[in-house]
């Protein structure tokens, strides 16, 4: 009978009723192929292997598939469902002060954004918190705001946090008022507490004025004040019932006192009675020269002055005098004639 091999492996099965040495020969020759599946590093001879119900198949070395396999990985020992879900469907999201995100099928970024909050315009000090970090324990805490430590933030300054108790305004020469400041105060001007200077010297001691084209408050010497005393000159030059002639010299020199010193601010003319058709004209002069650029001059049915303009500033001192002229009058006379200077003394 010919020799017939196995249908999966191709082993020679040995001629029933053949010779032992041709036996041993084929037994030898299908060990070996046999033998050839088991190679420790995996490469032996390809096989197929079915482990039947009820039976197991026990790896203690490496496994290596390079083919297609039919294991079920939802069916494996230590499955947990849990652990095995499609990264699409599962998102992280940004929320409170972060922005980022998305599902988990690509990486994602969690960014901080504090600008996105809503502002807190009355926190709650005993309540509220704000987030920290603790370097000591090396994780992020948080803190109640009135556990701050009010010292120990960056830019304080001991010098601008002091107690207004012990802090005083006080009112020092010429004025009254302060306190400390855990109230409002007020300083006041107190001239009639001080001493009184009945020596003051004119050259050196100085009096407090306010500025007003600076708009602040200065210090003037007592020689420098533009005294500002004025005196007013009144001449009847011609009487009340007595009609105005032209003419110099009306009223005869006027002197100016012994010691003085006037500046002439204005000059006013006035009549008793008023005249008709044409203007009455005045002057003064000083020494014999006039004091104006433009003269008095009183108006057809008028009983005072317009016009007058001073010629700089008139000075008047001891031993200067004053004369009146009435340059023209008005056809119908007028009646009664004075003329009023106002005289500012100087120091």
């Amino acid at each position: 009978m010919a020799d017939t091999t196995t249908t999966n492996l191709g082993l020679t099965k040995p001629e029933v009723g053949a010779s032992s040495g041709t036996w041993g020969g084929k037994l030898n020759t299908g060990l070996d192929s046999i033998d050839a599946i088991f190679k420790a590093d995996g490469t032996g001879t390809s096989v197929g292997l079915k482990v039947g119900a009820g039976k197991t198949l026990a790896v203690a070395g490496t496994l290596t598939v390079t083919g297609t396999t039919n294991i079920s990985h939802d069916g494996l020992t230590g499955y947990v469902a849990n652990r095995h879900v499609d990264h699409t469907a599962v998102s992280i999201s940004a929320g409170g002060a972060l922005t980022g995100g998305g599902d988990i099928s690509a990486n994602r970024t969690i960014s901080l954004n504090i600008a996105g909050l809503t502002e807190d315009l009355s926190p709650q000090t005993t309540a509220d918190y704000i987030v920290t970090y603790d370097t000591s324990a090396s994780s992020h805490k948080k803190a109640r705001l009135d556990k701050i430590d009010h010292d120990a933030l960056t830019n304080f300054v001991a010098g601008e946090h002091v107690d207004h108790a012990s802090v005083s305004v006080s009112a020092g020469t010429g004025l009254t008022g302060g306190g400390d400041l855990t109230a409002s105060r007020t300083l006041s001007l107190n001239v009639n507490g001080l001493t009184a200077d009945t020596t003051p010297d004119k050259a050196a001691d100085y009096l407090v004025t306010w500025d007003a084209s600076a708009s602040t408050h200065k210090k003037v010497l007592i020689t420098d004040l533009p005294l500002q005393i004025d005196q007013f000159l009144m001449v009847r030059v011609v009487e009340a019932a007595t009609s105005i002639a032209n003419g110099t010299n009306l009223a005869g020199r006027i002197y100016m006192p012994p010691a003085s010193s006037f500046t002439v601010i204005a000059a006013k003319a006035y009549v008793d009675t008023a005249g008709t058709t044409n203007a009455t004209v005045i002057d003064v002069n000083k020494n014999g020269s006039s004091i104006f650029s433009s003269n008095l001059s009183i108006a057809s049915g008028g009983t005072a002055s317009t016009g007058g303009t001073l010629s700089g500033t008139p000075a008047l001192a001891d031993g200067d005098y004053v004369t009146i002229d009435v340059d023209s009058s008005s056809t119908t006379k007028p009646k009664g004639l004075q003329v009023l200077l106002q005289l500012r003394a100087t120091y």
